[in-house]
């Protein structure tokens, strides 16, 4: 974990009820120890799509996998199914 998903993770513990936007596995482990709630990028576009803010997901799942971001093949069909685009 770098300095920078420590100091976001301090953060999220000073205020109760917060919720942590995470991706790294060991920083989200950490947190969820802590007792802080939290979600991932792939989370976010899930919560955008259900309340209507975006229209589809797969597209911008398509753009993140041209960045350094990983994403199995499985996480990614788990999340198009969970908002009917698979």
């Amino acid at each position: 974990m770098d300095k920078g998903e420590a100091t976001a993770i301090s953060l999220a513990a000073e205020y109760e009820n917060s919720l942590l936007i995470i991706d790294e596995i060991k920083g989200r482990k950490t947190a969820k120890e802590m007792g802080i709630s939290v979600t991932g990028s792939l989370g976010v576009l899930i919560a955008a799509k259900t309340k209507g803010h975006i229209q589809t997901v797969k597209p911008l799942i398509g753009k993140i996998q041209k960045t350094n971001f990983h994403i199995s093949e499985e996480l990614i069909d788990q999340v198009l199914k969970k908002v009917n685009e698979s």
